[in-house]
């Protein structure tokens, strides 16, 4: 751990505010990757996947702007995003 981080030991939060901090590939992957990767990470999946359909199916939802602007020409996307009200 060293090799990677100064003080790799210590709690120091201030080291990734850095401007040359570059993360390496996959360093931000929320069940990491590789040989080393979270062994919940189906699980977890599956958790989130059961959560959003729920949601979708038992939600109402409604626009917070009714003024969505497209960008783009091959892939539309809403200029900004979109807020949605979800009521549960």
């Amino acid at each position: 751990m060293h090799d990677v981080y100064d003080r790799a030991e210590e709690f120091v939060p201030e080291r990734w505010l850095a401007d040359d901090f570059k993360p390496s590939r996959g360093e931000f992957i929320a069940f990491g990757g590789g040989a080393h990767r979270c062994l919940g990470h189906v699980m977890a999946t599956t958790e989130l996947t059961v959560m959003l359909a729920t949601l979708l199916q038992r939600g109402s939802y409604a626009l917070e702007d009714r003024s969505v602007k497209a960008v783009g020409l091959t892939s539309m996307k809403p200029k900004g995003g979109v807020r949605i009200r979800l009521t549960v």
